[in-house]
């Protein structure tokens, strides 16, 4: 049978023990610190595409050409395509590298289609900016884009294009 004093003895080991778990997270170096700014082109004409990370350029580009799920895709299956570093950034945390790479986005034309930090009411401006956006038919209708396929089934469109059937 285990003694008081030797549970005690656990006690104060174990506490010392999350005290030194404690102490070296915190020790542990910012990944941050070695932010990165960087940019992906090619010689397809398209405008490049700018993202940012804390790990090497050419494993963030083999992390791209893996996932293929975002608008640097345009530059990837190009033979050239290159990477190259923006701005060496170090920072201590992840919305200061995103803040960094949203103001780089911003000054300059490139292929990205999701800007990183943005705002709701940004996101509402955007979407309701692309919805009322006017469009002139083939009939010669204006109608915003949103409400286009609604027109083209239309008695007044099918008329003035003079068919009986939808075209779409």
């Amino acid at each position: 049978m285990v003694s008081f004093k030797t549970r005690v003895h656990l006690g104060d080991f174990f506490s010392c023990f999350n005290v030194y778990r404690k102490t070296r997270k915190m020790e542990t170096p910012n990944k941050y610190s070695a932010g990165k700014i960087y940019r992906i082109t090619s010689s397809n004409g398209f405008p490049p595409y700018i993202g940012s990370t804390v790990d090497s350029l050419p494993s963030r580009l083999r992390r791209h050409r893996r996932t293929r799920d975002c608008s640097s895709l345009l530059h990837l299956d190009e033979p050239d395509c290159d990477i190259e570093l923006i701005e060496y950034f170090p920072c201590t945390s992840r919305e200061a590298l995103l803040w960094r790479e949203r103001a780089h986005i911003e000054q300059s034309i490139c292929c990205n289609q999701l800007i990183p930090i943005r705002e709701q009411h940004e996101r509402r401006m955007i979407h309701s900016l692309c919805n009322q956006a006017t469009v002139v038919c083939g009939c010669g209708a204006h109608c915003s884009s949103r409400n286009m396929a609604r027109h083209r089934r239309s008695h007044s469109h099918l008329r003035a294009m003079g068919s009986a059937q939808c075209v779409v």
